[in-house]
């Protein structure tokens, strides 16, 4: 559709992990080599209620690269039961392109019970700063417990972080920390009880100075605080309040920059860019057959995404890391399935069962829960490599391929988490609880749609950014725009490929039997017909024109013609042929369709010229079509006769009407006069047997 779409997103994709911003953490750079990391805070109600914090422990585990956070809440109800609408806020509950980076896999519990859990998004730049997961919670009279689990990513910039160094040499490490607001359950009713924050660095923690005093730190590096933490045990870092109402600080209106001194940060040099090269990652299969997506490639003991490219759910695919040297491990750490956005968990597929082979014959199978968490498995075993080899999968709504989004290798097990009575009476309390409190719980759904705390206005269901990394994806595997396909020139023809299986017409017409097919008298035979998800579909036909189908467009949000082709046009890169729009509207019947002239679009600024295939395109009763004309011997007229013999009804047959015939007359004649002596026969036989029944016998 628009010309240089496909080169926006693949810019946005290069970005995500380093772009400036302003930053929310207070000693945070404002620079544009920064990220924003998962920030986090206390739940806070929507509404004002009476309900209060009794109290709160927040215990993370910081690993390489990501911390895993268990946070569990005491409330008090001292009034009759109430149902609240609970907020866990954080910056960004949606990737985008100002470095936002939400938490994955997060998951609420009441007393043991899982919650649904929906998003309320936010948006850099706007009143909708923080973000919410929003879950409904029934307190009764007296106590309830809620606990939320996730990962999250540290805010980051690319400077070195101490005083006296180059800031642009960061052979020493780069600034990072991890974030804790306690200010956001100042909303409940009275003061916090008790709260107690603590930080435990694992065996593979990527980070150092973590106690540096702010004047020995570069400007705007971060600086653990607030002051007065303790070491209760080796290698943990622990704050405690009580009895506190969490002041903050204003900030010239913009309620999402709000800080308080009790919020905490642990800051520290990071040496994630820089750690030995000491493993090799290598699969079976990668979807797309692109190696440039494949974690691991820095030569780390960690994997930062794969997903298989086999037909199917991938069962038999493997992962395999392979070390330099003989090395021990303890530990294995995956979190299983894509959790690239909220949504991203359920419609992929995902492991049930691996099995880990290593090089000395040793043995391990591996049983996920199907959750998007971080799952460990204790191992003892020294090996030159490790092999994790898809036994069975859990299937996903929409694509077929299983995915892993972290694989963490460790020497050493990492510490549990402490039961929340044992951590509030005992500074030094451990354990050996998991990060979640009870069954999987639903990963978080679209946009609730409900108003947030604060004045600032929430995204509404029905914002089609709200959930915009769910619908880049859906765009990626349809190959463009909602209302059919973009021409995605960076992505490849007509999709990016990534799941691309054989298939068949009758799979699609099992998806949907409404389904319409071009005339084959016009487009030619069917030679060939490919699924890109379990709702896309492929059809190539011998004349050089391909049929892109999507069964479940009506699933999301649909935007008009008229309102892509604006946007488009604000976007898009010049043809050689002078257009000022990338496509045309036109009508066929009174159905609008969308007609893209094929054309070019030439070099500029390095980046490569490319071709634009004619097409034309359409949505109608829920189900997108998009015509491609991908070989010169199909043309725009081609492709308009094609989507005619799809849109318009087929013509109603005329009725046959019969003619008089001259006929030979002697036939006829033959017939009767055959007839007649047929009748005379008969009545003379009736008289004669009549008049012998009338004659006397002889001899009477």
């Amino acid at each position: 559709m628009g010309a240089g779409r496909g080169a926006r997103i693949a810019a946005a994709v290069g970005v995500l992990a380093a772009v400036a911003v302003g930053c929310l953490a207070p000693a945070a750079a404002r620079a544009d080599d920064s990220s924003i990391g998962t920030i986090g805070g206390s739940a806070r109600p929507i509404w004002n209620t009476g309900v209060r914090l009794a109290a709160e422990t927040v215990q993370a585990t910081c690993f390489n690269g990501f911390a895993e956070y268990r946070v569990d809440f005491e409330f008090r109800n001292d009034g009759p039961p109430r149902t609240v609408k609970l907020g866990f806020p954080f910056i960004g509950t949606q990737p985008d392109e100002e470095g936002l980076t939400p938490p994955i896999g997060f998951q609420a519990w009441q007393d043991g019970r899982p919650l649904t859990v929906t998003t309320v998004a936010s948006h850099w730049f706007t009143r909708a700063q923080v973000g919410y997961y929003v879950h409904t919670a029934h307190f009764r009279h007296g106590t309830t417990m809620i606990t939320v689990s996730y990962l999250a990513w540290p805010s980051s910039s690319a400077m070195a972080r101490l005083r006296g160094v180059d800031p642009d040499d960061l052979d020493g490490g780069t600034n990072a920390a991890y974030t804790y607001w306690l200010h956001t359950g100042a909303t409940w009713r009275g003061t916090i009880g008790t709260a107690v924050v603590r930080y435990r660095l694992a065996d593979t923690f990527d980070g150092t100075d973590i106690d540096l005093p702010a004047w020995r730190l570069a400007e705007n590096a971060y600086v653990t605080a607030p002051g007065g933490w303790t070491c209760p045990l080796s290698n943990t870092y622990q704050w405690r309040f009580t009895d506190f109402e969490p002041t903050t600080e204003a900030h010239a209106g913009k309620w999402w920059l709000t800080q308080s001194p009790y919020d905490v940060t642990l800051a520290y040099t990071s040496h994630v860019l820089n750690q030995p090269d000491k493993v090799t990652w290598r699969a079976s299969s990668i979807a797309g057959g692109d190696a440039a997506g494949f974690g691991g490639e820095d030569g780390a003991d960690l994997l930062t995404g794969w997903t298989e490219g086999a037909p199917g759910l991938g069962v038999g695919q493997w992962v395999e890391a392979r070390f330099k040297h003989a090395t021990h491990l303890g530990e294995l750490r995956i979190v299983p399935g894509k959790t690239d956005y909220a949504s991203a968990f359920e419609r992929y597929a995902r492991p049930r069962t691996m099995l880990a082979v290593f090089s000395n014959g040793t043995r391990k199978l591996l049983r996920f829960r199907d959750a998007p968490s971080l799952q460990r498995f204790p191992v003892d075993v020294t090996t030159r490599w490790v092999r994790l080899v898809i036994r069975s999968a859990y299937r996903g709504t929409d694509y077929p391929a299983t995915c892993l989004s972290i694989v963490e290798l460790a020497a050493q097990r990492a510490p549990g988490y402490a039961s929340f009575p044992s951590l509030i009476d005992d500074p030094a309390a451990t354990g050996s609880l998991p990060a979640w409190a009870g069954p999987p719980a639903p990963v978080p759904g679209g946009s609730s749609g409900q108003a947030v705390a604060g004045g600032a206005p929430a995204i509404g269901a029905g914002d089609t950014a709200a959930d915009q990394p769910a619908i880049m994806d859906y765009e990626n595997d349809a190959g463009g725009d909602l209302l059919g396909v973009g021409s995605w020139e960076m992505m490849g023809y007509p999709a990016d490929g990534l799941f691309r299986q054989p298939s068949s017409l009758a799979a699609l017409r099992a998806m949907d039997p409404t389904v319409r097919l071009p005339a084959a008298r016009l487009v030619g035979r069917v030679t060939a017909v490919h699924a890109l998800s379990y709702q896309t579909f492929e059809v190539t036909c011998s004349s050089g024109v391909d049929l892109l189908v999507n069964t479940r467009a009506g699933d999301w949000p649909v935007r008009s013609l008229a309102a892509v082709r604006k946007d488009e046009t604000e976007s898009m890169d010049q043809y050689t042929d002078g257009r000022i729009h990338p496509f045309d509207i036109t009508t066929i019947g009174s159905q609008k369709v969308g007609l893209g002239q094929p054309g070019a679009v030439p070099p500029s600024s390095g980046v490569a010229g490319y071709k634009v295939p004619g097409e034309l395109f359409w949505c109608a009763d829920g189900v997108s079509y998009h015509l491609y004309a991908p070989s010169d011997a199909a043309t725009s007229a081609t492709l308009m006769a094609a989507a005619r013999s799809m849109i318009l009804p087929p013509p109603a047959p005329r009725p046959r009407v019969q003619t008089k015939s001259a006929k030979p007359w002697w036939p006829g004649v033959i017939g009767t006069a055959i007839f007649v002596v047929l009748v005379v026969a008969v009545l003379f036989g009736a008289r004669r047997r009549r008049a012998a029944d009338a004659m006397p016998e002889a001899g009477r």
